[in-house]
């Protein structure tokens, strides 16, 4: 048989592609304090969309509920997908990040697949 030198630099990629398929894409931002208390806890479900991915942003607090004061910090975006086909969860504007009173929480899928996550927010 005859081993090429391709096949020796893609090796080491197919078998780390092999082991990472069974894993889900769990995300966590933050640090979960003393006295920190649940203040949102949702499954955050999107169709998919062929040939596109999917978005949706979490924002926190909602409207009706702006008035509330309370300081983010922690944050958990769990993959509901377990086979490696889930989406990824970041947090991306500087005025709604840990440590603030609002935060939004951008979730994507990859193409072609359900964006499925449970976000969970924390803080006091």
């Amino acid at each position: 048989m005859l081993i090429t030198q391709t096949t020796l630099l893609l090796l080491p990629l197919l078998l780390s592609s092999y082991f990472v398929w069974g894993q889900s894409r769990d995300y966590r931002f933050g640090k979960r304090m003393p006295g920190d208390r649940q203040l949102f806890h949702e499954a955050i479900t999107k169709r998919l969309q062929f040939f596109r991915t999917t978005s949706k942003v979490v924002e926190f607090p909602l409207l009706e509920e702006s008035n509330q004061n309370f300081t983010i910090n922690f944050i958990t975006c769990i993959d509901l997908y377990t086979d490696g086909n889930g989406g990824s969860c970041y947090l991306k504007d500087q005025d709604y990040q840990i440590g603030n009173k609002s935060v939004k929480v951008y979730l994507d899928s990859r193409i072609s697949f359900d964006l499925r996550f449970l976000v969970g927010i924390y803080g006091q």
